[in-house]
């Protein structure tokens, strides 16, 4: 299943490569996670896979990420319902999402904007 996102950018535009993203959340248990979307001439969209999650915003459709979609982080912090993770690696300009945990959670996307 592959699930589009309207727009061709998420809204949120960044500049750094290797951003510091800070999540503070209630409502989720596990981890967030980091994945990478798919860009079409007027959408973004997610792979399918085995994790599934629904636009926090204004929808209610299902998406699922794939292995080869998530992007490696590492936990900085991680306590009192606030996690601090960070990329592995610097991110490629493009259009990305964090998503929390394995079933029909919420999405919060960004795009890497191309340095100038």
């Amino acid at each position: 299943m592959v699930v589009e996102y309207s727009g061709t950018h998420a809204h949120v535009q960044i500049n750094a490569g290797r951003p510091v993203i800070c999540v503070y959340h209630l409502m989720f248990p596990s981890a967030p996670l980091l994945v990478r979307l798919k860009e079409k001439k007027q959408t973004r969209e997610l792979d399918s896979g085995s994790i599934r999650a629904v636009p926090l915003v204004g929808s209610t459709r299902e998406a699922q990420a794939n292995a080869s979609s998530i992007v490696p982080t590492t936990t900085i912090h991680s306590e009192n319902y606030l996690v601090l993770f960070q990329p592995q690696a610097d991110l490629a300009p493009g259009e990305y999402a964090v998503m929390f945990g394995a079933n029909d959670l919420a999405i919060l996307d960004f795009g890497v904007a191309v340095a100038q």
